[in-house]
């Protein structure tokens, strides 16, 4: 079952005020999410992309990567990837929204042998132009950035400016962050630690290959990849989605076992990999009937009927501790529920294949679920459930 606490944390301060809690990034060579490929693959020219061109998948494919991690990060098999967000249309501060703002997405990772001691977090801004994103830039030292020193760091992209923040009474006190402009995008590398505050060299180093792909998404060399056929053929049709695609990727197992509410990620990991589910297929949609609220799916498909049969046992039997409520033509293995948070998720297995359905307001704290949720949740499962394969 996921964990709307956890999720609500990693979206809510990521852009919109001092940063305050933010969930952090892991993974291993194996485990790719949108990885780029060359334009060419697609039979494309090379040549500048217009900003208006740029989808937020494409900023994802130039995020810090796995193999980035790998690279950079000690003991980099402990740090694990929380789901990528897809921001489109809403912000955490809809007041602080600058002129010609498109979208962001984020990209985060955590430190599972240690949740403690340190958290990371990137985020890409995507503008309608150079001069825009130079603009709220200049505008969010003052906002955004507030409350922080400025240290010298290396200088990465068209500008840079690295500060240190203290945030007193959390679980990380410490907080360093590198912000950067390339062309029309902006960016933000953020490491929060319980012990210090993290150096401006590491941070460049991480920055440093997020540049560099960004500056290839915008001469049009670098492309997001399409979700693998074995995935797309299992997520939910096109056409029954409750808004419009803000985005899909491949995530590993790791990034359900981080949000999972056993606050077992280990354990969760380790059952979804030994059942075949080692990659998932993971989509956020905009909820038309509430622009405050987005729907989530996540696929996990399983070695075979058994293994998804027992994955799905699971939550029908947290979902009735916590109280059931319809879920609609889902099958016999199937149950839907709302946490105290207002997180309404549905849960069904068919054939080899589990799917997972939820809907919340990623950035208010106080918003419950309208009934809007709950029959959103129940519509889409339904038709992704009369489109799976039974076998």
């Amino acid at each position: 079952m996921k964990c709307y606490y956890r999720r609500l944390l990693s979206e809510r301060f990521i852009e919109g005020g001092p940063l305050r809690v933010l969930m952090v990034l892991a993974l291993s060579v194996s485990m790719l999410v949108m990885a780029p490929l060359p334009i060419q693959a697609f039979g494309l020219e090379l040549g500048a992309k217009s900003p208006s061109a740029i989808t937020p998948e494409d900023l994802l494919a130039a995020a810090l990567s796995p193999e980035d991690v790998q690279g950079l990060f000690s003991n980099p098999d402990q740090w694990w990837p929380t789901f990528p967000e897809f921001n489109v249309g809403f912000n955490a501060d809809p007041a602080g929204r600058r002129p010609g703002e498109r979208f962001y997405i984020a990209r985060s990772y955590q430190l599972v042998s240690d949740q403690n001691a340190a958290r990371v977090v990137t985020t890409l801004i995507a503008f309608g132009g150079a001069e825009q994103a130079a603009d709220a830039f200049a505008a969010w030292q003052d906002t955004l950035d507030n409350g922080g020193d400025i240290v010298e760091g290396t200088p990465i992209g068209d500008e840079s400016r690295y500060f240190t923040r203290a945030n007193p009474g959390s679980d990380y006190p410490y907080e360093a962050t590198v912000r950067y402009r390339v062309g029309s995008v902006i960016g933000r590398i953020s490491v929060l630690s319980a012990d210090a505050y993290e150096t401006p060299d590491t941070l460049s180093s991480y920055a440093t290959p997020v540049v560099q792909r960004i500056a290839a998404l915008l001469d049009g060399s670098l492309v997001a990849s399409p979700l693998p056929k074995g995935i797309a053929d299992r997520m939910p049709p096109i056409s029954a989605g409750p808004g419009p695609i803000l985005g899909s990727a491949v995530v590993p197992a790791e990034s359900w076992a981080v949000v999972d509410t056993s606050d077992k990620p280990s354990l969760v990991a380790n059952q979804l990999r030994s059942r075949g589910a080692a990659e998932l297929g993971f989509r956020r949609y905009a909820l038309s009937a509430d622009p405050d609220r987005v729907v989530e799916v996540v696929m996990f498909p399983f070695v075979d009927k058994q293994g998804a049969s027992d994955w799905v046992q699971q939550f029908i039997k947290l979902a009735s501790k916590q109280g059931t409520l319809n879920a609609g033509k889902t099958g016999e293995q199937s149950a839907m529920t709302k946490d105290k948070d207002g997180l309404y998720e549905l849960q069904f297995a068919k054939g080899r294949v589990v799917g997972d359905v939820s809907c919340f307001a990623p950035f208010d704290a106080d918003a419950k679920g309208a009934g809007v949720c709950e029959a959103a949740v129940r519509k889409l499962a339904e038709s992704w459930f009369a489109d799976l394969d039974a076998n």
